[in-house]
């Protein structure tokens, strides 16, 4: 990677940039939670029916739970499933429950957002680049999260219910995101969007020195 790809980093700096991204996003992201998970409910919602066309939904949206917001999904089970080698017929009168909280959900947004302030950049347009990728890759994240979480979530319920110990990659995945792992998308998120951004503005440079070299071959 060439030296003037990426400005100079200084890790007192970093660490200040980084402080001040945290102070800033942080409580906006807090603040703002309840409306950015709204405006991405209808894209949950079809993500989830989707994924989860076992299951009539009942209820599918924002809720409280005590002092902080949640999504809550209450379903049934639209038709008789196998389970672990168990037929399972749906009852009438079962409802599963099963919720995630909003602050959670945002969180790789959050991390993503901190990561991508704190690291060093060198021109508006590079910044621009950088976070129309960031927003570009959370979609796909936020898209892989709270919907296939809550997939999971119920599924789980199924499993635990029917046949304990039975593997599925959705409850994995599930698991995976309540274990750290939103933090994790978060930090790739940010990697990403910024070797999105480098990758572009090293090849932009070569292509327009290409550009200058065939036409001075064909003047001369």
């Amino acid at each position: 990677m060439s030296a003037h790809s990426i400005p100079a980093m200084k890790p007192m700096r970093i660490m200040l940039r980084l402080l001040l991204a945290t102070a800033l996003i942080l409580p906006l992201s807090i603040h703002y939670a309840d409306a950015i998970v709204r405006m991405l409910m209808p894209l949950y919602r079809l993500i989830f029916e989707f994924i989860g066309d076992d299951y009539q939904i009942k209820f599918f949206g924002l809720a409280a739970r005590g002092v902080e917001s949640v999504i809550r999904v209450d379903v049934s089970m639209a038709h008789a499933l196998i389970v672990g080698g168990h037929l399972v017929f749906p009852d009438p009168r079962g409802t599963a429950n099963v919720t995630t909280p909003v602050v959670q959900i945002i969180q790789p947004a959050t991390v993503a957002l901190i990561a991508a302030l704190a690291w060093p950049c060198s021109s508006l347009k590079r910044w621009f680049l950088r976070l129309t990728a960031l927003a570009f890759f959370l979609l796909i994240i936020t898209s892989l999260d709270a919907p296939f979480l809550l997939a999971g979530e119920v599924w789980s319920l199924v499993i635990d219910h029917m046949s304990p110990g039975t593997e599925s990659a959705l409850v994995t995945w599930s698991q995976f995101l309540q274990g750290g792992g939103r933090a994790v998308l978060g930090i790739f998120a940010a990697l990403a969007s910024v070797a999105v951004e480098n990758f572009f503005f090293r090849s932009a440079p070569s292509a327009i020195q290409g550009k200058i070299t065939i036409s001075a071959s064909y003047r001369s």
